[in-house]
């Protein structure tokens, strides 16, 4: 065996790189299509009827923690789902008769909204069976309502998971 000698300095080094680069392999990651299932109720943005919100596409982190018993593994749990802290989306609203002209083909304005996503708070996970795997489906919804100041906010975020 073979001994070396390093500084505090190193040590110290060492270990926040061994502590940050550990592996979990229960960590898992998946890229998720998000269609807005709030905008058909009549809501509302920036005083204009909403005609379209585009899809939005980011990556959802998630854990798969199976719990073991001696004869094996007893269930299978997707826990811990979480995103980014806010979208950007484009979204296209229905001009005002006053704002419209015989010159002017298009009816909508686009324009993009940055909607923030709290996911301790608004997330509802849904028991798919018929997903393949243990995990996040990779299509999920975002329930949008109107606020106070003419904008949009997220109400709730709908994702689906398979447990065990």
């Amino acid at each position: 065996m073979k001994k070396i000698i390093i500084s505090t300095e190193q040590a110290d080094k060492l270990m926040n790189n061994i502590i940050n680069e550990q592996y979990n392999p229960y960590d898992q990651s998946m890229e998720v299509t998000c269609d807005f299932d709030g905008y058909y109720n009549k809501l509302t943005y920036n005083g204009r009827e909403i005609a379209d919100i585009a899809k939005s596409t980011f990556v959802v982190t998630y854990d798969v923690e199976p719990e073991y018993r001696r004869y094996g593994i007893k269930s299978i749990y997707v826990t811990g789902i979480k995103g980014p802290e806010e979208i950007e989306v484009e979204i296209a609203t229905d001009k005002k008769p006053e704002e419209r002209n015989e010159d002017d083909f298009d009816d909508y304005i686009e324009d993009y909204l940055t909607l923030k996503l709290d996911w301790g708070n608004m997330l509802n996970v849904y028991e798919n069976e018929m997903l393949g795997y243990f995990g996040v489906a990779p299509d999920a919804s975002i329930t949008l309502e109107s606020d106070d100041a003419g904008g949009l906010r997220v109400k709730s975020i709908n994702i689906e998971a398979r447990n065990f």
